[in-house]
């Protein structure tokens, strides 16, 4: 009996909870005039008057004030929404019940600016800052700037660079939104020595500028390329982003060290950066490997776990090492040396997802580039000028936009792309004679279609010491073969109009309606470009034999030599298709049409580069009396 009567208690409390009724047609209108009472009082109108079928916890309205609705003939939909949302509440229709609920309302996140500072002020590119604990994390721009969304009112920051000691620090992000964070130099991670190239001098005894990175610092922020690793290491080192190339693997970047020059400066197209190294380039810094001067090329293909060493000399002590060659900078790199002892094998593979990023691209849609070209004044009637045609280009133009054509031209050449590097190296020999062999593959796709860069490469270096002598010999074979996209430049897109299309029932058009050459002729589609038979691509094999030797007379004097030989095979060929817009044109024909050809452009040819140099040197360090 006692089971029963807690039964009948439940089942009460059940019924005084909840109620239901019927959904009725969302025809049905309703007209309440109710003030001062509870919502329950206008839910039990609204389904007097509908028969709609309703569910709601009751508890879910203490403490809301009483409510007040004036409505004729309303949707009971309306009705609803009028008395439910201005106290918090709203409702939803699950299998033909109407479920009150509160609204749900999401927490916004915090926003934290501030900027990272060196001891002297000077802003720090590159540094890491991360909310403890957490994945969440940026790292400051080349003002030095960082901004960061925080879910946590308040956060512990843990900002760090290589080099500088991490500093951590307690953040209120609902009240302190803007930080100055100030990072020193960790004296301890700095090596005694500053590697020059030619020699290892003391640090107490070099008297420039100089920053050191080891390679496992250098692979921690890059596995796949070593120059924008760089410039994490240094605020001088920076490179300049050129967006008007997109992402191509086969266009190099432009850097400098220590400011940029305005003398001899001629604009550098894409064969320019891939072709001649940027050599014209009079901001360029001067790149030494393992005392040899090499490439900009062959720094951009290196493989950073072949890296030991980089240190970067920016002042007037590199100009007394190497002359009028630093004047822009030097950066020095070593190679990994081979260790004596048992056969070693080592293998590498790095992959890489690269996937295009528009965020810098801000152009306007159709009907936004339409209305800047009215207010520029593009169909304002001038003297000589042809009332019709002004209006018939405008109209045409309209009229796409109508259709609702807006080509969004940037994405079109693009596809996200899986880059991979292979590298494997041996190994080994006694404390005499100790040799190295390496071989490398690197597989560059880029997110341009059809676009890619391929290179291999073998070496084989071998360092005998015996006694005072010491006999260093590396050969190394590298080839590499760079193909550009047929969809052409991305320059191409980001000066294509919005309001031309790049289909016409579902075909390519060959001409576009409104988009220009350089000739103001009307541009040929570039996708219909991608379809004819142009091609463009470049390839070089080039053999370098180092060979270095190291005399020790005494304890103070050594005599070093060096000599370099390089041979380099190069070879390149482009083809423009006759239906290309980007063909020559002859002249006219006597149809009065433009007669046009294909272009075939070809290069072969191949040098030899060799370089001696001898040095003595003296060193000693005298030990100051007291």
């Amino acid at each position: 009996m006692r089971e029963k009567r807690w039964l009948l208690c439940f089942l009460v409390a059940v019924c005084c909870t909840f109620s239901t009724w019927a959904l009725p047609s969302q025809d049905k209108t309703v007209t309440l005039n109710l003030h001062n009472v509870s919502i329950e009082t206008v839910l039990d109108a609204v389904k007097k008057q509908t028969g709609v079928n309703m569910l709601y916890n009751s508890q879910m309205f203490k403490g809301v004030p009483p409510v007040s609705i004036n409505a004729k003939n309303e949707k009971w939909e309306v009705a609803l929404k009028l008395i439910l949302n201005p106290q918090g509440f709203d409702y939803v229709v699950k299998d033909g019940i109407v479920v009150v609920r509160k609204l749900q309302t999401e927490k916004r996140d915090n926003r934290i600016r501030g900027t990272v500072i060196d001891s002297n002020k000077e802003p720090i590119p590159g540094a890491s800052v991360i909310v403890k604990g957490t994945r969440t994390g940026t790292s400051t721009n080349i003002e030095g700037e960082f901004t960061l969304d925080v879910k946590s009112d308040k956060v512990t920051l843990e900002v760090s660079f290589i080099g500088m000691k991490k500093q951590t620090l307690q953040v209120d992000a609902t009240r302190r939104k803007s930080l100055e964070i100030t990072l020193v130099d960790d004296v301890k991670t700095l090596d005694d020595v500053v590697v020059t190239g030619y020699s290892n001098v003391r640090k107490t005894s070099f008297t420039g500028s100089s920053t050191q990175i080891t390679g496992d610092d250098l692979r921690k922020v890059s596995q796949t390329n070593v120059i924008d690793a760089m410039q994490s290491f240094d605020p001088s080192f920076r490179l300049m982003t050129n967006t008007q190339f997109g992402s191509d693997p086969n266009a190099l970047p432009e850097m400098y060290i220590r400011g940029r020059s305005g003398v001899g400066v001629r604009d550098l197209d894409k064969d320019q950066l891939s072709k001649s190294n940027l050599e014209n380039n009079p901001n360029l810094p001067t790149f030494i490997m393992d005392g040899f001067e090499v490439s900009i090329e062959k720094v951009y293909d290196l493989d950073p776990t072949r890296i030991e060493s980089m240190t970067i000399l920016k002042d007037a002590a590199a100009t007394a090492i190497y002359g009028s060659r630093a004047a822009n900078g030097v950066v020095v790199i070593t190679t990994v040396a081979p260790k004596p002892g048992e056969v070693r094998v080592s293998y590498n593979f790095t992959g890489t997802l690269e996937m295009p990023d528009l965020r810098d691209y801000n152009l306007a849609n159709a009907s936004e580039k339409l209305e800047i070209e009215r207010l520029a004044g593009l169909f304002d009637v001038s003297a000589g000028d042809n009332m019709g045609n002004i209006i018939n280009s405008y109209s045409k133009k309209y009229a796409q936009i109508r259709k609702g054509v807006d080509t969004n031209w940037l994405v079109l050449p693009l596809r996200n792309s899986f880059d991979h590097k292979h590298s494997v190296y041996v190994e080994g020999g006694t404390q005499n004679l100790r040799y190295g062999v390496d071989a490398s593959y690197n597989g560059t796709k880029g997110v341009m279609k059809g676009s890619s860069r391929d290179r291999y490469s073998v070496g084989f270096s071998l360092d005998y010491r015996m006694k005072s002598l010491q006999v260093k010999n590396t050969v190394s074979f590298t080839h590499t073969k760079s193909t550009e996209s047929p969809y052409g430049s991305f320059s191409d897109y980001t000066s294509m109009q919005p309001y031309d299309t790049p289909y016409e029932d579902g075909i390519l058009v060959e001409q576009l309606a409104f988009s220009k050459t350089d000739r103001n002729s009307a541009a040929n589609n570039p996708l219909y470009e991608a379809t004819l038979a142009n091609y463009d691509w470049n390839a070089y094999d080039e053999i370098t034999n180092n060979l270095s030797l190291n005399w020790y007379l005494t304890d103070y004097w050594t005599v070093r030599g060096q000599f370099s030989v390089t041979r380099k095979y190069a070879n390149s060929e482009k083809f423009i298709d006759p239906l290309s817009s980007k063909t020559s044109v002859l002249g006219e024909s006597s149809s009065g049409n433009e007669d046009k050809v294909g272009d075939l452009y070809t290069t072969n040819g191949n040098n030899l580069d060799w370089n001696a140099n001898a040095f003595l040197y003296y060193t000693r360090t005298f030990e100051k009396k007291t």
